[in-house]
């Protein structure tokens, strides 16, 4: 009188193949088809776009970090978006949509909220700067 075990444990199985969600992919830090428009595929012109960059990430991130510090909601955004502008230009795109949520929080005053991303930036910088490396890498070979 009922469903034996086997049976809805192989229902069960079913059930959980159709409904699982597919494979979950890698993030993908690096638009490299912009950064390939800018560079022309060009190698030296990647690595001297990865130099300024790192140049404007030490300088932009720290100036960023003391805004937030201070509470000041306008220089937030403001370096916020000079950064958004950096990544955007050689196709650090994730990078580029966190500097973008900055920016907006700082805009309409919510520093707090802002500052809150900081992690997930200097994370996002990191393996951004990880992929980077290794895209170059790639290229030297």
């Amino acid at each position: 009188p009922g469903l034996s075990f086997v049976i809805m444990f192989a229902n069960l199985s079913n059930w959980w193949t159709k409904a699982s969600s597919p494979p979950i992919q890698p993030v993908q830090y690096i638009n490299f088809s912009q950064l390939g428009e800018v560079s022309s595929g060009d190698l030296s012109i990647e690595e001297e776009l990865w130099s300024a960059y790192q140049e404007s990430w030490n300088c932009t991130r720290s100036d960023l970090e003391k805004a937030f510090k201070e509470g000041n909601a306008n220089e937030a955004r403001l370096h916020a978006h000079s950064l958004k502008g950096a990544c955007l230009s050689i196709g650090f795109d994730v990078l580029a949509a966190i500097c973008k949520e900055m920016e907006h929080l700082s805009a309409q005053g919510d520093v707090s909220s802002a500052q809150k991303l900081l992690q997930k930036l200097l994370d996002t910088h990191e393996a951004t700067s990880a992929s980077m490396i290794e895209h170059l890498n790639q290229l030297r070979t």
